[in-house]
């Protein structure tokens, strides 16, 4: 049986392993990664270097083409100790237990002006790449979103019906729409608006993909991807080299999944009137 070794294991993975075995399938395959689901609509992500360590992953030793070597639907079983994928044996027990907790400042960032300018380009969303009546449909219904979630943010009002309008929307495994309230969801941790990323998550997650609901779920406990705890990290040292790196490693993520969630960060990041709220 071919072998593989776990580098980490996302901590809230470990916890919900050790209560009860996954038994499910593989939902998403791609050349870096892999989507596990089991019948409870649990999450695993197997991943390589370049995707890196997230909220519900398990991060592998690099092992060239070995997702070529599984297939769609193909049966999982998984436990805290091991992975097992048709013949292939993944080890968990020297894995690194991974917390995907960031550890969020106790007052509000005050964001200042050279890290404003480096997230100034992604405030140009969304952006019309067709000229299709989808495409368009999708645009409009987009801008009017976002307009909305900024001005209910800055006046400190209701934001549901922005929520419910970017939920879902687009398409792929995590709509744009949801990539953005990911990344307004950052923000708002980091601006100790602590009350809304729950509330935001509980409004969209019926709304969108089970891998986007996943990801939504885990950001409202402020569980993120290993690159955005490298922003965070950055930000509060005022490192503005950590924070271009970081950033350049965010947009990076998917087609556009880390440019779309840049965007929600950036929107946000300029749209609430900040004061503290504890």
């Amino acid at each position: 049986m071919p072998q593989l070794s776990a580098v980490s294991i996302a901590r809230p993975l470990v916890e919900t392993l050790a209560a009860a075995p996954f038994s499910g399938t593989i939902f998403g395959l791609f050349d870096q990664s892999c989507n596990l689901i089991d019948a409870q609509h649990r999450l695993i992500a197997l991943t390589s270097s370049t995707i890196g360590k997230g909220p519900f992953s398990i991060f592998i030793e690099d092992c060239p083409h070995v997702f070529d070597k599984f297939t769609l639907h193909q049966p999982v079983r998984a436990t805290q100790r091991d992975v097992i994928i048709g013949t292939w044996y993944i080890d968990l027990e020297r894995a690194e237990i991974w917390e995907p907790a960031i550890t969020w400042p106790d007052r509000p960032y005050e964001l200042p002006p050279t890290i404003a300018a480096m997230l100034e380009p992604y405030t140009a969303w969304p952006q019309l790449h067709s000229d299709s009546p989808l495409a368009r449909s999708t645009f409009d219904l987009a801008r009017q979103a976002t307009q909305k979630l900024k001005r209910g943010l800055a006046q400190n009002s209701h934001i549901e019906d922005a929520v419910i309008d970017l939920a879902g929307l687009g398409g792929g495994l995590t709509p744009a729409g949801d990539d953005y309230l990911l990344g307004a969801m950052a923000a708002l941790w980091l601006l100790r608006q602590t009350h809304l990323p729950p509330k935001i998550a509980h409004i969209a997650s019926p709304r969108t993909t089970t891998l986007s609901a996943a990801f939504l779920a885990a950001a409202a406990l402020g569980h993120y991807a290993e690159p955005w705890h490298d922003l965070v990290q950055a930000l509060l040292k005022n490192d503005d080299e950590g924070v271009k790196n970081a950033i350049d490693c965010i947009a990076r993520i998917g087609a556009s999944s880390g440019t779309d969630a840049l965007a929600g960060f950036a929107a946000v990041m300029q749209s609430i009137p900040f004061h503290s709220t504890v």
